[in-house]
């Protein structure tokens, strides 16, 4: 209990040291954020790697963060990864030089012997990198649910752009956007497709906008959908309102097919998200009968195999559940 209590505190220790650090360097990261879009927009990037990792985190902030800044939403979010890397490694190598208990042979402290934990390179590294990539993996997840959600929400935009298809297609994408739910998780995405086809300084600009508007959604109706608001923006006329009116149809049409699909297989996602927990806990306590709760409980969490194996398992109906739970919500799409 007493190393629980220790890695807690240098937990504590680090979080308030990212809480120092970080919004120092805030306006460092804005300010690099915006040069390196402004580099990237004019094919100016200077490392391959870096822009690898702006065009894949793009997506996934701009659906997921409320702050999302193009450019320098990335750069934060490289910068507390690192951050996250090089604390852990600090302080592992820290804990490792520590004194884990003191010995002493008689009251005039003669024969002082420390005992240190000795945590090598490789582990310590290892358990950083593992460290500094979970906010990637919860990112990650949190993307793959918003943009399902996506996917759904955007039939309440198409509904709704209906009514205003007499406007601009920049003022009839606001006045959508104020005309949706708080909850529509594409409300603040749409807002910023409204500014852009409003404020666009080249027609690359606005072709990476509307690019990042349909990444984020991953749908064919998400393309439709900002095709036909290329087509009305640059070509004008009425059509706006018969091709909104036939993709809303479309949609409709897919998603009762999904939801009729998704009842089909609902019982056996369940038995996966749920099975695998009913099966653990019936396993322990059928061990724990025949063993005695104290010597069960010996061997599951005094011994390290006992540990490593319940590790696994954990991680594994972890992974489960989240597989049952993507699973049992579908994109609405015709893939």
């Amino acid at each position: 209990m007493i190393t629980l209590i220790d890695w807690m505190l240098y937990g504590l220790v680090l979080t308030g040291l990212g809480g120092l650090v970080l919004p120092v360097l805030e306006p460092y990261v804005k300010q690099q954020g915006r040069l390196w879009e402004r580099r990237a927009r004019r094919g100016l990037a200077r490392w391959r790697l870096v822009e690898h990792l702006h065009r894949h985190l793009e997506p996934l902030l701009y659906l997921t963060r409320k702050d999302y800044e193009p450019g320098a939403s990335v750069n934060r979010f490289l910068l507390r990864s690192v951050f996250w890397f090089v604390g852990t490694l600090v302080m592992l190598v820290l804990a490792g030089e520590l004194p884990l208990q003191v010995h002493t042979s008689n009251p005039f402290l003669e024969g002082i012997h420390l005992e240190q934990r000795r945590i090598s390179w490789g582990f310590a590294c290892w358990v950083s990198l593992i460290v500094s990539l979970l906010p990637y993996l919860r990112l990650r997840l949190v993307f793959q649910r918003k943009q399902v959600q996506a996917g759904y929400d955007l039939l309440d935009v198409v509904k709704v752009l209906t009514r205003f298809t007499h406007l601009s297609v920049d003022v009839a994408l606001g006045f959508t956007a104020d005309a949706l739910a708080s909850t529509n998780v594409l409300l603040r995405p749409l807002k910023m497709l409204a500014l852009s086809f409003s404020s666009y300084g080249s027609e690359r600009e606005l072709q990476e906008e509307v690019e990042r508007f349909v990444t984020a959604i991953g749908t064919t109706f998400a393309v439709t959908f900002v095709s036909d608001l290329l087509y009305q923006h640059k070509e004008g006329g009425n059509a706006l309102r018969t091709s909104l009116l036939g993709l809303s149809e479309a949609m409709e049409e897919q998603r009762t097919a999904v939801w009729e699909a998704r009842k089909g297989v609902h019982d056996a996602i369940a038995l996966g998200s749920y099975g695998n927990v009913l099966v653990f806990l019936v396993t322990s306590g059928s061990m724990a009968y025949l063993l005695t709760l104290p010597v069960y409980l010996k061997l599951q969490f005094q011994t390290s195999v006992g540990f490593v194996f319940l590790t696994i398992i954990g991680i594994s109906m972890i992974a489960s559940f989240v597989i049952s739970s993507f699973l049992s919500h579908p994109k609405l799409d015709y893939k």
